[in-house]
């Protein structure tokens, strides 16, 4: 054995080791930590200089950094979380707690960069998925006066995009808010549909059907990313709302009459006409009786 490492060794088995040395040791370094996300100052180089110590001891196929910190670290970390995201969900609404969790991901992040070491990462990443969005993705979605559908009915276009940058890290959440947006859009398109004030006029109810599916235009656009299992789902809203009604087939044609006679003499541009069409023409691939 190479006598650098046999120094490892012994000081391993005397010092670091001992169970004295390597409880206290441990109970510092947890502490340090918590006291960090507490938003307490604390010694952020002796905490990577202790790891980087735990690191370089394992010799000789002993992962002293996982044994006397790794896995007690992931579970005081799990716990802390556990615990916090549970109170935080119960006291706030779904925009804060989506910034809670978003700002604690990062953080936990910043601290593997600058003392945990890299090996942590992926798994201290898991853990904060799984607290944070796993465990509550559902209660946040369905959450009453600043859920999923109250974005969407207030243009919440942000908040959404903070909830998809972080439902994306763990995908299968995303059904759920793509189940979501379809009952919204089909809910607005049957109040569309049963208005007596706009079934009357030809113009009006395109025009209200036009105009929803601008507004979840961008929010596929802005909050979704153009992502195309979004696009799919607002395709399918429209069309199961749309078919059900057998008006609206020759309302189009009614509305591009009208606008083609009366409503291009105000376009400013060749750019905004096409705009309009192709809005139009849209609409028109959403009915299967044509």
């Amino acid at each position: 054995v190479p006598v650098y490492e046999m120094g490892l060794i012994i000081f391993r088995e005397n010092v670091s080791g001992h169970i004295r040395v390597r409880n206290r040791l441990l109970t510092l370094m947890l502490s340090n930590i918590a006291a960090e996300r507490r938003g307490e100052q604390v010694d952020r180089i002796l905490l990577k200089h202790t790891i980087s110590m735990l690191v370089e001891l394992g010799v000789q196929g002993k992962n002293v950094y996982k044994e006397c910190f790794e896995d007690q670290f992931l579970d005081a970390t799990r716990k802390f979380y556990r615990d916090e995201s549970a109170q935080y969900i119960s006291q706030n609404t779904c925009s804060d707690y989506l910034r809670k969790a978003e700002t604690r991901i990062k953080e936990e992040r910043s601290r593997v960069e600058s003392y945990v070491h890299d090996s942590t990462l992926e798994k201290i990443q898991e853990l904060c998925d799984q607290e944070w969005i796993l465990t509550h993705y559902k209660t946040l979605i369905q959450m009453e006066n600043s859920g999923c559908s109250w974005m969407f009915a207030h243009d919440k276009v942000q908040d959404l995009e903070r909830m998809y940058r972080l439902f994306m890290r763990a995908p299968t959440t995303l059904k759920e808010v793509q189940r979501v947006m379809m009952d919204c859009i089909c809910e607005s398109g049957r109040d569309i549909l049963n208005d007596p004030e706009k079934v009357k006029d030809p113009v009006s109810f395109i025009s209200a059907i036009l105009s929803l599916k601008h507004k979840y235009d961008q929010f596929v656009k802005e909050s979704f990313q153009e992502s195309k299992e979004f696009q799919l789902s607002l395709k399918q809203a429209f069309e199961s709302f749309l078919n059900k009604d057998t008006r609206t087939a020759q309302y189009l044609s009614l509305f591009v009459d009208d606008m083609f006679r009366k409503g291009l003499k105000g376009m400013s541009s060749d750019v905004e006409i096409d705009t309009s069409l192709e809005q139009v023409v849209t609409v028109f691939r959403f009915l299967q009786d044509k």
